[in-house]
């Protein structure tokens, strides 16, 4: 709302507009800006018109202004007399100053008014009256440091003056000299040529004359700047368009008559939208010459166009633009969405003409439908048609619309007026009687059945993360889940019935083969990824087995069955032997009456007799034992290496079967005070499409360094994991960076656990006397003890570990995003480890033997390290402190890498118990620990103490397990038919894998093969792969230079020249360094 204070205003007199005064050289003072309706805002320039009066109450008296033509200081611009009762002030040159002159002789106070507001400048009214008579509106633009005054425009078709011509003219003030004078530039375009006048003081001084525009301004030493056509303001946008609007041509309709006229206008309008051969000037004479002034459009065009003609709509909007500039007026009464009739007047007053047929209209007389006049029924029933079939089929289409009326008239109305059909009725009812007529459908509540409860679910996720079961991809995605794609060991019937015997309450067949169905759950896909000793001992072995059968054996049958049974040993072996082991997640495994599945027996711990023997584990020494038999004796040394090799692979087998339980037993040992760790170094992240090999491990570039937390709250029957990955250009996969890692991890815990228990591959980067020591100082730098640390058998950890990483394509992509996964940048501190010592630490007599130690704290054994065979089974090894000293040579450093700052995860990750649902003793109190007990009808005496009912209850549970499997294969045991010893599986026993128990290149050989490198170095023509310098030594074997026992393998020969190619870089480098330095 306006603050200012409004007067009581009128016009008393308009005055009159002098042609010489409002449209000459200073016009621009005889113009002014108002405000309208009260508000800020200017609608244009309005004329000070000469004599006109203004009549004003103040204070109960009428105060009349006049405007005049000058006043004492210029007779130019215009003076302002104020009368009130018979008092009359002097001439000033404002409205303000005279009426406040005057009201203060009358009043005699010091009372001031604004002119505007006197003047009636916020009255329409007053504004509109002051317009009549306006043949021309000046008005004002800005042109770069002026205002420009434009009061007279007209045009041609000059583009050099851009359309404008003579006639044209413009003013505009602007200071000039070093003094700054005031000076008034008036600019007019005539016939000949183009005019500036300067005036100063109301004077004329200066007067220049130019052919056009810009040729005038360049006699002018002002504004050099700026060209002449933009001074005068014939370029500027807003003149453009008001030339632009004089251009089109326009007829008043008293000149439809002249030809050059209306030619003009049809070309401009109408002649590129219409056909060229209509008589077009004959609707305008025609309707001309008629006594009526009013024409219904469409009817009147369609005399003059083809029959059954159709008018586009861009078409009719050049005719209406045609009629507009021939001085015709649209004044149809209602708006084209009623009905596309048009009514047009060509007379002089077209309001009184729109006023009659708005009447008419109103009134209901007139109908924009001729000749089809209807009443209300059919009008209801048309409109209602239209809208069914506007609207699609179905229950939000034509059945809701029809549901507004369906109940309301019989079937015959509706399908009699609208043409549907009787089903269309009646579903329509149905619908309203649901819903409701014309309401929106109602939606109905969703019902939600879970196929399984939460518990179910944790119980499938446990028995498919048992890798007993399953294999678990670390490349491949399932894309539908985007979890890693498990590997099933056993057919799906198979699996169902092991998940049954485990969980007999849990999900049924139809949902657990629901539950597999899709990408994630595949069986016997190429499982890869294959660790050494299986690769080396077992597939290899194989394959060279067979390639000798080809060889050796030329019966065509023969050489068949032999084939078969070699292939079904080696399935065997990879599948399906280890279904044969039984193994608990309790800690505990039971003597086994079949020697070949007995674990005890294996790995020396069983002094109970074996009565049967398995056929299917037998044929692994009757094989070989029947190929000798039909074979030469030359080939019984080379069929005894094979057998001693898959004896190993098979022992092999036995102990990663058995390892991999540790895990879930490590899980079922976890409390709220502990943490399992399971670590592993990853080079490098690879795409999906590839995987580790073996040539890219410990080679240059970056190092990432993975480490698995599991942690368990008290009130979470689910375990939590973190994966904490370490990534660091420092590439040595040796002790001190495994040392630095978890160093890293336990410093940046917020909540340390009292104990951890560690679990990894048997690499040596953890396998080794020195961590096996550093491990030992643990209690004494971070307060917590190692309870134990487990090595799996090669390439065991990297299932865990690996998997977490099995959605990205790189370091970056592979870690953002995953499930409780955080990343830092590591760079151990190599010089705090390179100060401890010069003497290099002694390893531990027999420690890649022992897959189990652990460090007390508490006790008699406080202090010692304490390491055996095979988890859970056997006795302890122990090493006194005195021991350990000899063993360090050298002060033990607590690492100190430079850690980054740690990202965090998004997403927790979670996994349930294994067996959860099932009985675990360890985590039952002993009120159901005895009532499970009863329930079993096992006599546990007197005893109260919760361990030793624990261990009753185990052993039960591990005997009920053992009775489950059947053997059908399974014969008694011969005396002599079992050659291996108790103890065959454990590592000791072992004929290869012993670090350094391989065969040596004895120093003959070597000399040879050195020759032959560098004699390839000399001439790259002569150079030798690891196979050339096999047939080589073969060839001298062959002419008794050499031993052909001596010969290595073609492996082994491969190692030998990387193994010297580096040192003879090593060299060459030492030799440049000491001849320049």
């Amino acid at each position: 709302m306006s603050k200012c204070k409004e007067y009581q205003v009128t016009l008393v007199s308009p005055g009159f507009l002098d042609e010489n005064i409002h449209y000459g050289p200073f016009s621009h003072d005889w113009w002014e800006s108002r405000r309208m309706n009260n508000t800020n805002k200017t609608s244009g320039l309005y004329p000070i018109r000469i004599n006109m009066r203004i009549l004003v109450v103040l204070r109960n008296v009428q105060f009349i202004i006049t405007v005049v033509k000058g006043h004492p200081n210029s007779l130019q611009q215009p003076g302002y007399i104020c009368e009130a009762r018979d008092l009359t002030s002097a001439i000033f040159n404002n409205p303000s100053a005279a009426v406040t002159t005057l009201y203060q002789r009358l009043f005699n106070n010091s009372t001031k008014f604004s002119g505007p507001l006197i003047m009636g400048h916020d009255k329409v009214e007053i504004s509109e009256q002051l317009l009549k008579g306006v043949t021309f509106h000046p008005f004002c633009c800005f042109i770069g440091k002026f205002w420009l005054f434009v009061y007279g425009i007209s045009v041609s078709s000059d583009e050099r003056l851009y359309y404008a011509s003579s006639g044209f003219k413009s003013s505009f003030m602007y200071s000039i000299g070093k003094e700054k004078q005031r000076v008034l530039f008036v600019q007019e375009i005539n016939t000949k040529n183009s005019i500036v006048n300067m005036y100063q003081d109301f004077e004329l001084r200066f007067k220049y004359i130019g052919n056009n525009p810009n040729n005038v301004w360049q006699k002018i030493d002002v504004l050099q700047k700026y060209r002449g056509v933009d001074i005068f303001g014939i370029s500027h946008p807003q003149v453009q368009t008001f030339i632009q609007t004089l251009l089109i041509p326009r007829c008043q309709p008293e000149e439809w008559h002249i030809i050059n006229k209306m030619q003009a206008l049809w070309n401009h309008h109408l002649r590129k939208f219409t056909l060229a051969s209509i008589q077009w000037n004959e609707f305008f004479i025609k309707w001309y010459n008629e006594t009526k002034t009013v024409i219904e459009l469409i009817t009147s065009l369609k005399k003059i166009y083809p029959p059954d003609y159709i008018f586009n709509e861009r078409e009719m909007r050049a005719w209406r633009t045609m009629l507009s500039h021939a001085r015709c007026v649209n004044i149809t009464p209602y708006t084209k969405e009623i009905s596309l009739y048009e009514f047009w007047t060509r007379s002089s007053d077209p309001a009184c003409d729109h006023e009659i047929l708005h009447f008419l209209y109103v009134s209901g007389f007139l109908h924009p439908f001729p000749g089809q006049y209807c009443n209300d029924s059919d009008t209801f029933w048309k409109y209602f048609h239209k809208a069914l079939e506007a609207n699609k089929r179905g229950h939000d289409g034509k059945r809701r619309i029809l549901s507004i009326i369906a109940e309301n008239f019989s079937y015959s109305i509706l399908m009699e007026k609208l043409k549907i059909a009787q089903g269309s009725i009646f579903e329509a009812r149905k619908y309203a009687r649901v819903n409701g007529p014309g309401c929106i459908i109602l939606e109905k509540p969703i019902r939600k059945v879970k196929r399984i409860t939460p518990e179910q679910q944790r119980q499938f996720d446990s028995f498919f993360q048992d890798k007993a079961h399953v294999i678990m991809s670390f490349y491949k995605t399932d894309a539908k889940t985007g979890k890693p794609v498990v590997y099933l060991k056993n057919t799906k019937n198979i699996l169902w019935e092991k998940f049954k015997d485990s969980f007999p309450n849990g999900i049924k067949h139809t949902t657990f083969y629901t539950q597999l169905m899709g990408q994630q759950y595949v069986y016997r896909e190429d499982l890869g990824g294959l660790c050494f000793t299986c690769s080396t001992y077992g597939y290899e072995t194989f394959e060279d087995i067979m390639n000798l059968i080809k060889e050796k054996i030329n019966d065509i049958e023969l050489q068949s069955v032999f084939s078969q049974r070699c292939c079904f040993l080696r399935r065997y072996l990879k599948k399906e032997y280890e279904e044969h082991l039984v193994v608990t997640d309790r800690e505990f495994t039971l003597h086994s009456s079949c020697i070949n599945h007995c674990l005890l027996y294996a790995f020396g711990k069983c002094n109970e007799s074996h009565t049967y023997i398995c056929n299917e584990c037998q044929e692994t020494f009757q094989f070989f034992q029947d190929l000798k038999d039909s074979l030469n004796p030359l080939c019984h040394e080379e069929i005894q290496e094979f057998q001693d090799r898959i004896l190993y692979y098979l022992a092999h087998q036995t102990r990663k079967t058995y390892l991999n339980a540790q895990f879930n037993v490590a899980l079922l040992d976890l409390n709220e005070d502990g943490a399992i760790l399971v670590v592993d170094y990853k080079m490098k992240i690879l795409p999906k499409t590839s995987r580790e090999t073996k040539e890219f491990f410990g080679k240059k570039g970056w190092a990432l360094h993975t480490v698995l937390l599991y942690t368990k709250s008290k009130d979470n029957s689910e375990i939590n994991i973190q994966a904490i990955d370490h990534w660091s250009t420092d590439a040595r996969q040796d002790t001190w960076f495994s040392a630095s890692s978890l160093h890293s991890v336990i410093e940046n815990l917020e909540i340390k656990p009292k104990w951890v228990s560690i679990i990894s591959n048997n690499g040596p980067h953890y396998h080794n006397s020195e961590l096996m020591i550093i491990m030992g100082k643990w209690y004494e730098w971070y307060g917590i003890q190692v309870k134990k640390w487990i090595f799996l058998e090669a390439g065991e950890a990297k299932t865990t570990v690996d998997s977490h990483h099995a959605q990205g394509n790189d370091i970056t992509s592979a870690i953002k995003d995953i499930a409780g996964t955080s990343i830092a940048h590591i760079e151990p501190n190599r010089i705090k480890e390179n100060n401890k010592g010069k003497a290099k630490s002694t390893t531990i007599p027999g420690i890649s033997n022992w897959f189990e130690w652990t460090w007390p704290t508490e006790g008699e054994n406080a202090g010692y390290i304490k390491a055996r065979a095979i988890p859970n089974l056997g006795n302890w090894t122990l090493f006194s402190p005195a021991q350990i000293q000899n063993f360090t040579k050298g002060e033990v450093n607590q690492p100190s890498p430079q850690v980054s700052e740690s990202t965090s995860s998004k997403s927790p990750w979670k996994i349930p118990i294994p067996h959860a649902s099932g009985v675990c003793p360890k985590r039952l109190p002993l009120q159901e620990l005895t009532s499970e007990l009863q329930n079993r009808g096992i006599n546990y005496g007197n005893q109260n103490k919760r361990q030793k009912l624990v261990e009753i209850l185990d052993k039960e549970l591990t005997q009920e397990t053992l009775e489950k499997e059947e053997y059908n294969n399974i014969r008694p045991l011969g005396a002599t038919e079992f050659p291996l010893a108790s103890g065959w599986a454990t590592k000791e026993a072992q004929k290869y894998g012993k670090k350094g128990g391989g065969k040596r290149i004895k120093k003959k050989i070597s000399v040879i093969l050195e020759e032959c490198f560098l004699v390839g170095n000399v001439d790259k023509s002569h150079r030798m792969t690891a196979q050339d310098m096999w047939d080589l030594l073969t060839l001298k074997a062959q002419g008794g230079e050499i031993e052909s026992s001596d010969i290595p393998k073609v492996t082994t020969i491969q190692g030998w020249i990387t193994h010297y190619a580096a040192q003879l870089r090593e060299k060459s480098a030492q030799t440049v360094l000491q001849e320049s330095f």
